[in-house]
Formats: C-alpha cells, structure tokens, sequence
C-alpha cells in the first residue's frame, strides 16, 4: 500500500474490537504552533497576529516606520518601537525569542531560530502570539511568543469646535431601545 493509504486508514479507520458494527474515529490533532514565519529577503511588513484572547487585532507595521528594537539578551522580551501616529510600542514577550547572553555571533546554531536577528534584517513576515486552545505546546528550545502588547499614543483631547454632532455624548442619553 502506498504511504498515503497508511496515513488514511490510520486517521480514519475503524476502532479495533468493534467488530462488524465498527465507526469511524476522527484524531483529534491541534496544528503545530510557530512563533514566526521568516525568508532569506527583506520584507515590507511586519504582520503583528495576537491571539483570540488579546483586546488587540491583527496589523500591519512597514519595516520602514520601525525606529529601534531592543532585546533583552535572554530571548525573553524583544520590544519593537514604531514611528507611527498611534502605534508607539510593541512588546513581544516569551521563551527562545533572541540569543542567548553571551552569543554574539550571527551564525550560530540558533540563529534560524532567532526571532530577534531575523527582526534586525528585516525577514520576519509575521509573528504570532501562541494561544493553547488552538496549537499543541511547542517543543522546549522552541521559540514561543506568550504575550504581545501593543503601546498606542495618547489621543490628543479635541476642543468642542472640533467634536463631531454624532460624537457627543451626554451621560445617561443612551437607552435600550428594545
């Protein structure tokens, strides 16, 4: 049989000891997590993808509004400023994100796996925060993303020349209208 007849019957082949009136089991596989996706060229952007929990949605940074990056030379927190009007900072918390203290060569073994020098070349296409409803637990060693927060400015206060009709809200105006 060929390898892809084994694969099948295995995921959905009968239960042994059923007999004859046997049914069909379904495996239940969560998707493999992975923290980035990254390619030997430069990118345009960075694709932020928090999980379902986080307030925060998906976005999009150009790799020319990064200002600085920072790390903390433990793969812990790797923190991205942005020069953009509302977004200022984000901050990438978890395990195996960038080097480990002491290692300063680019060509080290963990350098594919390094999130941070991929984020200095600018080849990093998304990352994504790891969410254990969805993915298995990664392997130890593996880069894992636990947290990403996203630091926007400050909206400036507008005057009441500049407020909008539809914008203005009294308190205890709004009533269910059910």
């Amino acid at each position: 049989m060929s390898d892809c007849t084994e694969k099948f019957r295995e995921k959905y082949g009968r239960k042994p000891g059923n007999g004859n009136g046997g049914t069909f089991t379904f495996k239940n596989t969560k998707p493999v997590y992975k923290a980035f996706g990254s390619e030997r060229q430069r990118q345009m952007y960075l694709w932020v993808r928090p999980n379902g929990a986080n307030d925060e949605t998906d976005l999009g940074i150009p790799y020319s509004f990064i200002k600085n990056l920072l790390c903390d030379g433990g793969g812990m927190h790797v923190s991205v400023f942005v020069a953009d009007d509302s977004i200022q900072q984000i901050e990438i918390q978890g395990r195996n994100l960038g080097p480990h203290k002491g290692d300063t060569s680019p060509s080290s073994d963990d350098a594919m796996h390094d999130l941070w020098r991929k984020l200095l070349k600018g080849e990093v296409m998304w990352i994504q925060e790891f969410d254990a409803r969805v993915w298995e637990a990664p392997a130890d060693g593996e880069p894992v993303i636990t947290a990403i927060k996203v630091h926007r400015k400050a909206l400036p206060e507008k005057s009441e020349e500049e407020v909008l009709p539809g914008e203005r809200k009294i308190a205890g105006a709004a009533r269910n209208r059910h």
